[in-house]
């Protein structure tokens, strides 16, 4: 459709505004995030900046996790990646070859195919659960 996403903090602007400045901007005291939960105090609700159980997952370091993470979700992927139900959807050879890709780059694997599998295998989940 001719969507790009992009994420702001991925900037060399954003970047290097944040390398500029002193560590106490985001933590202090105890206090994670600072940058966020004091300067945006009355600009952001509470129930947000008060939030210390949840964490947002962050997009630049997706690919980073998923690789650290590999050993304790590779079966699940694996499982999803084989439901037969995708092959209602997608090319039995393409999907057989992005199984190969995970196969050979395992725990190195790049953005572009971590964000294919996770597509689909968001389809193998949705397609299983109707």
């Amino acid at each position: 459709y001719g969507i790009l996403s992009v994420d702001p903090t991925l900037t060399k602007e954003m970047i290097e505004l944040c390398l500029s400045m002193p560590i106490d901007c985001f933590v202090h005291a105890g206090k994670e995030r600072r940058a966020v939960r004091d300067y945006m105090k009355g600009l952001v609700p509470d129930i947000i900046l008060d939030n210390y159980a949840g964490r947002g997952v962050q997009a630049a370091d997706y690919a980073f996790r998923v690789n650290r993470d590999w050993d304790s979700i590779k079966s699940e992927v694996e499982h999803l990646l084989q439901n037969p139900a995708l092959l209602e959807y997608m090319d039995d050879a393409k999907l057989q070859q992005l199984m190969q890709e995970i196969k050979v780059s395992e725990y190195n694997m790049d953005k572009t195919l971590i964000a294919k599998v996770a597509v689909i295998a968001s389809l193998s989940t949705f397609l299983s659960q109707n």
